[in-house]
């Protein structure tokens, strides 16, 4: 039960802080590409440049650097994006933004279920 004379966990509100701002972030994004006239496919750049961001508070907070390659890939593949969909690339914005950005965290993922250590069944008790 949470008692409410307990202060509240310092790194909850530095990821409330932080997704808070990110919101906003993506909603200045969104105002600055309706001025741009820009097409409805600069909406996925827009969603892997956010997702990307929202990465770097959790680095800090969890004292966690490694979680910074998926921050920076998915960040840089939503600017990629951006910047294709203000141009004659329009067409393959979803693909550079929405595919690879899905694919990074996927590959990021089984590279480090890769590494993990396995567990031997032959040694198991349940085995024998």
């Amino acid at each position: 039960m949470v008692n409410a004379n307990e202060p509240l966990n310092p790194t909850f509100g530095r990821i409330v802080r932080a997704l808070a701002g990110l919101a906003l972030v993506s909603f200045l994004i969104m105002a600055v590409l309706r001025l741009l006239d820009a097409p409805p496919r600069a909406g996925v750049a827009r969603v892997a440049f956010v997702v990307g961001l929202h990465f770097i508070p959790f680095a800090s907070t969890w004292r966690q650097r490694s979680i910074l390659v998926p921050a920076h890939g998915l960040t840089a593949l939503g600017v990629i994006g951006l910047i294709m969909a203000l141009t004659s690339a329009v067409a393959w914005t979803p693909s550079v933004s929405g595919v690879l950005s899905g694919f990074t965290p996927l590959a990021g993922s089984l590279y480090v279920a890769s590494r993990l250590p396995r567990s031997s069944t032959a040694n198991s008790p349940a085995a024998n």
